[in-house]
């Protein structure tokens, strides 16, 4: 009688000379998500403040963790959905008020409005520009024409040739050329 056939005896496991053959599925290990997050939620919220979230929570936990919106805000001109990260500040907008100088925010804010990422630069090293060497693939979202794909690429290659130098070493990252190379320049800083 086979093993297989005998209740009291455990199954013996199948080889196979054929890797593929042996049943094994890759999974994907999504990146570790901090056990907290620390926010600072500003402007049209009932109770501007810092505030500790859990990790992997969304603009939409900060807002409800400062109270809410008042009924000033123009929430329409941001992305609830969007992933905190630890440290940001998320800035309610008044219908019509412009942003404030300096909003360090993993972009809630769809509009043209500046916020990291979207700040008017002077140079590689402007303020709230978008650190190449520090930032995550969620901040390096907010530069405007860098989505998912390309922020993958720009942290695979911080990962593979080490810290950038200069901008100009984007040109080394597949899929940016020169004229993406200058649409980011003002985005950008090497922090």
């Amino acid at each position: 009688m086979a093993a297989q056939d005998n209740p009291t005896e455990p199954a013996q496991p199948e080889t196979a000379a054929d890797p593929t053959d042996q049943g094994l599925v890759a999974t994907a290990t999504p990146a570790s998500t901090p056990a907290e997050t620390v926010v600072h939620v500003i402007g049209a919220v009932k109770d501007p403040g810092v505030y500790t979230l859990p990790g992997g929570s969304r603009v939409v936990d900060a807002l409800t963790e400062a109270g809410g919106s008042t009924e000033a805000a123009e929430l329409s001109r941001m992305n609830l959905a969007l992933i905190l990260s630890d440290g940001d500040q998320i800035w309610v907008p008044v219908h019509g008020e412009e942003p404030p100088d300096v909003v360090a925010v993993e972009s809630p804010i769809s509009s043209d409005a500046p916020s990291v990422g979207q700040g008017v630069a002077d140079g590689e090293e402007s303020l709230g520009a978008v650190g190449l060497n520090s930032a995550s693939s969620q901040q390096l979202e907010t530069i405007p024409g860098v989505g998912p794909v390309t922020a993958g690429r720009i942290l695979a290659f911080r990962e593979e040739r080490g810290p950038f130098t200069s901008v100009d070493q984007l040109l080394d990252v597949s899929g940016i050329g020169e004229k993406t190379l200058e649409s980011l320049r003002p985005y950008v800083s090497l922090d």
